[in-house]
């Protein structure tokens, strides 16, 4: 019986692992907190002080992580952009979420760079780099989203 209770352990260690990092990783929501973590490196078109690109710490060592931040209403949309071609590759339609911070996971590409475009109702608010990347969807983050190829 004691493997049989390591294994229950380990199983609720490893399912509890990712919330337990999300917790350490903000340690608040609230605007403040949010916007200490905001991106240097990013073109802002409207909007800039309530939708952004934040830099957070990576508790993974074999994911890499997008987040940005949103703290306005409406519907949210990244279009990845190829950097060199300038071509539309992906849109990232975002479901509401009850927290601002939205969190992307992604094994990264550095052949070459894309451009991620935020949009909220239809209109541009802000632009950053990124090396090429493809996402993995893990379902325990509050972030849920569908993706759509071009």
């Amino acid at each position: 019986m004691p493997t049989a209770r390591i294994k229950l352990l380990l199983f609720v260690i490893g399912a509890l692992l990712p919330v337990s990092c999300a917790t350490s990783l903000f340690s608040s929501f609230s605007y403040e907190d949010v916007s200490e973590a905001r991106a240097f490196e990013q073109t802002t078109f409207e909007d800039s002080a309530k939708v952004f690109f934040a830099t957070y710490p990576n508790p993974y060592p074999d994911k890499s992580f997008l987040w940005f931040a949103v703290f306005t209403e409406g519907a949210v949309e990244m279009h990845v952009h190829d950097s060199e071609s300038d071509s539309l590759r992906f849109i990232y339609r975002f479901e509401k979420q009850d927290v601002p911070v939205h969190t992307v996971a992604f094994h990264e590409n550095r052949d070459h760079l894309v451009k991620c475009i935020l949009f909220v109702d239809g209109r541009k608010k802000c632009a950053k780099l990124y090396p090429s990347w493809s996402a993995v969807q893990i379902p325990q983050f509050k972030t849920h989203y569908t993706i759509e190829s071009r």
